[in-house]
């Protein structure tokens, strides 16, 4: 994976600054992918096509035809998407609360899971520097994925199964 992303990242490098006069829309690189897990409301794992043919210590190679990603979903424009959590948070003391919570990430999952499992789409990558970390959250890599034209983020939050802020309002 590491190959992979350097290649964008260099990419992000080579173009250098984004001018102070440009409006604040993120350049992006976009990736073919095909979704083939969803983890919850806003993380999911997608199939990225390469054509590797990787060395091997003592002879040979490997042949890779694809890599799994993980991603958390941005919304368009780099906007947050943040979904309830599928398991119950015990940081959450209200047992009604914990409970809501709970059934609103597995709902949150079940409609991610309607309107993107096993299908393709785009990996809208943000590059804004060339520094890996500024692209990862907890080993995953922050991105936009597009599926049949609509940003699975921002539709996340529109149909109120996520929020564009941590611990914020469904649809808002």
């Amino acid at each position: 994976m590491l190959r992979w992303f350097a290649t964008f990242v260099t990419a992000a490098a080579l173009a250098g600054p984004v001018p102070a006069k440009d409006p604040p829309i993120l350049r992006t690189v976009e990736i073919t992918c095909e979704v083939v897990s969803i983890v919850d409301g806003d993380t999911l794992d997608a199939a990225v096509p390469v054509d590797w043919e990787l060395p091997l210590v003592g002879g040979g190679t490997l042949a890779v035809k694809s890599i799994i990603v993980r991603i958390r979903l941005l919304g368009a424009h780099g906007r947050g998407c943040w979904a309830d959590e599928t398991r119950r948070q015990s940081s959450i003391a209200n047992v009604s609360q914990r409970e809501a919570a709970y059934r609103s990430g597995i709902a949150s999952k079940k409609n991610l899971e309607s309107l993107a499992l096993g299908k393709s789409g785009l990996i809208r990558l943000p590059v804004e520097s060339n520094r890996v970390i500024d692209y990862l959250s907890l080993e995953r890599l922050l991105s936009e994925v597009v599926v049949n034209g609509q940003s699975l983020g921002q539709t996340q939050v529109r149909m109120k199964f996520a929020s564009t802020t941590k611990g914020g309002r469904l649809g808002e």
